[in-house]
């Protein structure tokens, strides 16, 4: 149930914790991958049944549009204890429509059991 994450750039991953709130990792702003010479590291723990949600940009950025209501988005699509099915059709749903605006859309969930 836990891992250490270190962002290169990236977004922060967002947790949905079985019983709280949705929340984003905190992690300090790095350089790009390759381009520093190390990265901060941040554990995260995940209790049984609690989601971790990697994603790309083009999951919560729109164009004319602040980079933070993507992610408040992003983060209130997912209702409260949510199974991964559930999870994986709420945030479809949400970026479904951005696959076609020319910047990827990746989205990887992950439950733990």
């Amino acid at each position: 149930g836990r891992l250490v994450w270190a962002g290169a750039g990236h977004l922060p991953p967002l947790v949905l914790p079985v019983g709280g709130e949705p929340r984003f990792v905190d992690l300090p702003g790095g350089p790009p991958l390759g381009a520093g010479p190390g990265y901060a590291e941040r554990p995260v723990t995940l209790g049984r049944g609690d989601a971790l949600v990697l994603y790309t940009d083009g999951a919560v950025e729109e164009r004319g549009r602040p980079l933070d209501h993507g992610m408040a988005a992003l983060r209130a699509a997912v209702p409260a204890g949510a199974g991964a099915g559930e999870i994986t059709a709420a945030l479809r749903d949400l970026v479904g429509g951005r696959a076609t605006g020319g910047d990827d859309v990746a989205l990887l969930v992950v439950v733990r059991r």
